[in-house]
């Protein structure tokens, strides 16, 4: 197994069994296993950001704060929330639009 192989299946087994994932490892959820990147809001140097990570063929989604330190340029993490398991969901939905006859929508 790989470094990343052996952190997946620690991180898993850890939210399998309903616990708690610290600091450290919701960081280490973020930046290794991110699957998508959100960016929900920027306020001075801190974006508000949630990301889907995948971890095996699981989904979990998490809020967090992304800040920057204008001194040492390091950038920290701040978690309020532990990650909750999500699926993806495609709906086709039926939308009626007005359009002339050159098919630009008008309404």
């Amino acid at each position: 197994m790989t470094d990343n192989q052996d952190t997946e299946k620690y991180l898993l087994d850890k939210i399998n069994n309903g616990e708690d994932l610290n600091e450290s490892e919701l960081t280490l959820l973020v930046t290794t296993f991110s699957y998508i990147v959100h960016t929900n809001r920027i306020a001075g140097f801190y974006i508000d950001t949630s990301t889907i990570a995948k971890l095996s063929n699981r989904y979990f989604y998490l809020d967090y704060e992304l800040g920057a330190d204008s001194y040492s340029r390091e950038t920290s993490y701040t978690f309020s929330e532990q990650p909750v398991e999500v699926h993806l969901e495609t709906r086709t939905e039926e939308r009626k639009r007005w359009v002339d006859s050159s098919g630009q929508v008008l309404l």
